[in-house]
């Protein structure tokens, strides 16, 4: 049975890297204030705290460490469920958890690569995708902030994903969305998108500016997180 949405069962978009160093994050995206320094990622898992770009109250950018697994505002119980960590872009506006996310609360999620698996049998092999000539780059992301009784809070996000192009569909049926670095502003603003601006930002980043490798099948396990994770194996 294939796994539900917002699952993190291999078969999603369930794993990425964020290993680019702090120069590279300020470099991309320009926002000196306050940026994150984080252990380098190269098995980033559901559930870990992430670091992400958000307006502020003012609608100005600003960092965020956020747990990866959107936890819905109006949620009783935030671990009721398991972690959404992905959003399909086609139904994001008709899902409750997600369309007020969608409206008000989208962010850029850092990134250097992300993984995809391809069953064969029992078994998943991990392939890693990189964008070719960038350091870094951002997946579009919805965040909220969960409030608890007792004055609690938890900051959490998750990923939007969209049809694969034909490099990411030779081994899966979805892919992460990668925005372009002209669209950071929009994507971070708050209010509608028009129907154009969804179209062309929910189109799945080109096949030729991406480069897949065969990995290591032990990225599979969270605790496995070193360069080694995205070392090309025989193919």
């Amino acid at each position: 049975m294939p796994p539900k949405e917002g699952g993190f069962a291999l078969k999603v978009c369930g794993r990425f890297t964020m290993a680019a160093s702090r120069k590279a994050l300020l470099a991309a995206f320009m926002i000196l204030d306050d940026a994150p320094t984080v252990r380098p990622g190269y098995n980033v898992a559901p559930t870990q705290p992430i670091p992400g770009l958000v307006e502020d109250v003012v609608h100005r950018p600003q960092w965020r460490i956020l747990r990866w697994g959107l936890i819905p505002s109006w949620a009783k119980d935030p671990f009721a469920r398991p972690p959404l960590i992905n959003a399909r872009c086609e139904t994001v506006e008709q899902k409750a958890a997600f369309r007020g996310a969608f409206r008000h609360h989208r962010c850029l999620i850092p990134g250097d690569g992300f993984y995809e698996w391809q069953t064969f049998g029992k078994i998943k092999q991990p392939y890693y995708f990189r964008v070719n000539g960038r350091e870094v780059f951002a997946f579009a992301g919805l965040w909220e902030t969960w409030l608890g009784a007792d004055g609690s809070e938890i900051d959490s996000c998750c990923l939007l994903t969209t049809v694969p192009n034909s490099l990411v569909r030779l081994v899966h049926d979805r892919m992460p969305i990668i925005l372009d670095p002209a669209d950071y502003r929009l994507w971070l603003g708050d209010g509608e998108l028009g129907a154009k601006e969804k179209e062309r930002l929910f189109q799945p980043f080109s096949a030729e500016s991406m480069t897949m490798i065969k990995v290591d099948r032990r990225v599979g396990n969270p605790s496995f997180d070193s360069l080694e994770c995205i070392s090309e194996i025989g193919v």
